[in-house]
């Protein structure tokens, strides 16, 4: 911009307040979210999805997952002994002709996240469930992470 063509308060960074026709504009591109940043974008498409609890016993770790509209068969669940990784992808049109009325309706779709667990899991004796567009993994605690109780010897 022109230094001496607009006044200060009109110059990117110039007054207290960046003030000017524009700085409302250049206010709203600057603070707006974007997708990749893990927050809600245009639409919410930096929202991680699908949403997850996690939660924890003496012996397991849980995790849930709300897929509905989903199937088992477009999903897939990969568990390390520190992580689960869910993916999934969905193509399915649905056709429906009654007389004159015609419609078409393609769904298409795919995800792929990846949830930190808070303690080390044995993968070998994990196990899956969908219900109801409800997925939950069960992950047993590997025997290094439960630890052990210690027995205390006096000094004589």
């Amino acid at each position: 911009m022109d230094e001496g063509r607009y006044p200060a308060e009109w110059r990117r960074g110039g007054g207290a307040f960046g003030l000017g026709p524009w700085a409302a504009w250049r206010e709203w591109l600057e603070d707006m979210p974007l997708p990749w940043e893990g927050r809600p974008g245009w639409l919410g498409l930096g929202r991680s999805w699908p949403s997850v609890d996690v939660y924890q016993t003496d012996d397991e770790v849980v995790v849930r997952a709300d897929l509905p509209g989903w199937s088992p068969e477009n999903v897939d669940v990969h568990v390390t002994e520190d992580s689960v990784t869910l993916r999934g992808e969905m193509q399915r049109d649905e056709e429906e002709q009654q007389g004159n009325a015609y419609r078409l309706e393609r769904r298409r779709g795919s995800f792929l996240r990846t949830i930190a667990l808070p303690g080390k899991v044995d993968p070998d004796r994990a196990v899956a469930q969908f219900r109801q567009g409800i997925l939950e993994i069960r992950l047993p605690r590997s025997p290094a992470a439960r630890g052990r109780k210690l027995r205390i010897n006096p000094v004589q």
